[in-house]
């Protein structure tokens, strides 16, 4: 526990790498104009209230996806 508390290895540094890489991700694909995101974006537990994407919104982002990779082939 005391190394622990030194060196934190456990499941929320975990979540804290992944939600940088999210970040990192989601920033590259997103569209001008669009509110750039930060990595407590992506950890939940760390938000007051209701955070989220509606279902809508993320079919719009999985189409545009889908588009720009279309356009790319």
């Amino acid at each position: 526990m005391a190394f622990d508390s030194l060196e934190p290895f456990g499941d929320e540094r975990a979540d804290l790498r992944i939600a940088q890489l999210s970040a990192l991700v989601a920033n590259a694909w997103s569209g001008e104009g669009d509110r750039p995101l930060g990595v407590l974006d992506f950890m939940p537990f760390l938000h007051e209230g209701p955070v989220g994407q509606t279902a809508e919104t993320q079919g719009a982002i999985l189409k545009s996806i889908g588009e720009t990779m279309r356009k790319d082939d």
